[in-house]
């Protein structure tokens, strides 16, 4: 029995990708889900100044619109066929000769003149090869919009998950620096007790040692934000990052469950077609397509029309003859080329053509199912990070609250100072964990936003590069 579904159901996959690519795109196709003031940039006004700035400015971007550039030119070459080609030429020329017989030299004789033509010819009629070509050329422009969005939506990603990895790396660096000198001054009353003759001096080694661990680790966590903090800047294109444009806080973020199951619909229910990438791949279908058109007419017959004019206006003189001419001239012509037998390489070209339109094919497919696998795989991960996020709150909270008792009972008399600094300690460390959730949230929400399509921080671009109802 799967032997005999198999060839149906492969039959039916094909039938199913041509129905799809039949379906008008466009990233306006989604229904319209709230997003806005759920993402990094939102809590961080910072953030969504640098954005924009790397849309200028970044390595990534830059070399992009070199790409879009390159593609623009790739097109004005393929249209080029589609014109007639004027070609002209022009020339002045002088001659003089003498003619010597037995001694004897004859009169000399010369001539000059100027002659000018100008030639056109245009292609008749190649069975639309002409015009598959120009259309590959311009759906390769559409592809290259699309993979600029898709390197500013992926770069935007990047810088944020980078920028909130400072915003933990400048919280640890404040703790540690914190557990340091509460160390610090643990060690120097023990020396204090040292000199009163209290404890000995073996006793303190322990402390000393701790301490110097610390400092390493402060060395190391400094050299590593200074180092993760360069590279941010290299990957935006900033000049520098002021230490104030790093924020050490980040407050809690809202959990738009409603939004992200408006998404995870929106993605099943035929919105991953509507995808960056999936635009990308129909594209290229598309492409593949026409390049199979165009193999087809390797053995057909070719017309092509040509038309010249020119004009040559000459003197010759020879002794007290001068002789003038006036020479006008015009031709026009039909052609056609028949290869009639080419060594079945146009069978071979369309072999390789329908090939890669069925890979191309297989591509688009494939993506759109991982796309949707990829979707539900994050939505779940949204609500374990959400609950993880909640506890680290609560413990957070009750954190705070202890570091309040204590405090206050640090200040009656009623609690000692190490028993403060072990609550100031261990509130650092829930403060540090809530923060660190707070970003876990924040980067897997920004990811599903925009696997989803639904990143509004392409909405800068053309709209034209978003979707392909608007495609030119």
């Amino acid at each position: 029995m799967s032997a005999l579904l198999t060839p149906v159901l492969s039959r039916f996959r094909r039938f199913a990708v041509a129905f799809l690519l039949m379906v008008p795109l466009g990233l306006n196709a989604q229904p319209a889900v709230g997003v806005a003031g759920t993402l990094p940039e939102d809590y961080l006004p910072d953030l969504k100044v640098i954005l924009a700035t790397a849309l200028k400015q970044s390595p990534t971007m830059l070399q992009q619109n070199i790409n879009l550039t390159l593609a623009q030119a790739n097109r004005y070459a393929a249209d080029s066929a589609l014109w007639p080609g004027l070609s002209g030429g022009g020339s002045y020329g002088y001659s003089n000769a003498r003619v010597s017989s037995n001694g004897t030299s004859g009169p000399a004789s010369s001539s000059s003149g100027i002659s000018y033509s100008v030639g056109l010819n245009q292609a008749i009629f190649q069975w639309g090869a002409l015009k598959a070509n120009s259309d590959i050329a311009k759906l390769g422009q559409q592809i290259t919009q699309r993979q600029l969005a898709a390197a500013y939506r992926s770069l935007a990603g990047l810088l944020r998950s980078q920028y909130l990895s400072l915003v933990t790396k400048k919280i640890s660096l404040r703790n540690t620096r914190a557990q340091l000198k509460l160390l610090m001054d643990g060690l120097a009353v023990q020396e204090a007790m040292i000199r009163e003759g209290s404890i000995s001096s073996g006793d303190i080694i322990p402390s000393r040692l701790a301490a110097d661990d610390y400092r390493l680790t402060l060395q190391r966590a400094e050299l590593d934000f200074d180092y993760s903090k360069s590279m941010f800047v290299r990957l935006a294109g900033l000049d520098q990052l002021a230490d104030e444009s790093s924020p050490g806080d980040l407050v809690h973020p809202a959990i738009a469950e409603g939004a992200a199951d408006a998404l995870l619909a929106s993605i099943t229910g035929g919105g991953a077609l509507d995808t960056l990438q999936a635009q990308v791949d129909t594209l290229t279908v598309k492409q593949q397509d026409l390049g199979y058109k165009i193999a087809k007419t390797g053995l057909y017959p070719k017309f092509s029309f040509a038309a010249g004019y020119g004009v040559s206006n000459s003197q010759s003189v020879s002794g007290s003859v001068v002789a003038q001419s006036f020479v006008a001239s015009y031709s026009y012509s039909v052609s056609a080329g028949w290869t009639l037998f080419d060594g079945f390489r146009t069978r071979g070209a369309k072999m390789s053509a329908l090939a890669y339109k069925r890979s191309s094919e297989r591509q688009l497919q494939t993506d759109i199912e991982v796309t949707i696998e990829s979707a539900k795989n994050m939505r779940r991960q949204l609500r374990i990070l959400a609950d993880a996020l909640n506890l680290a709150e609560t413990r957070r909270a009750l954190s705070e609250d202890g570091l309040k008792r204590a405090t206050e009972e640090f200040k009656e008399g009623t609690v000692a100072q190490a028993a403060l600094d072990a609550t100031t300690s261990s509130f650092n460390a829930t403060d540090y964990a809530a923060i660190s959730a707070r970003v876990d949230y924040l980067n897997r929400w920004s990811e599903f936003v925009s696997l989803a399509g639904a990143d509004p921080v392409i909405n800068v671009l053309p709209v034209s590069y978003l979707t392909l109802s608007h495609g030119k």
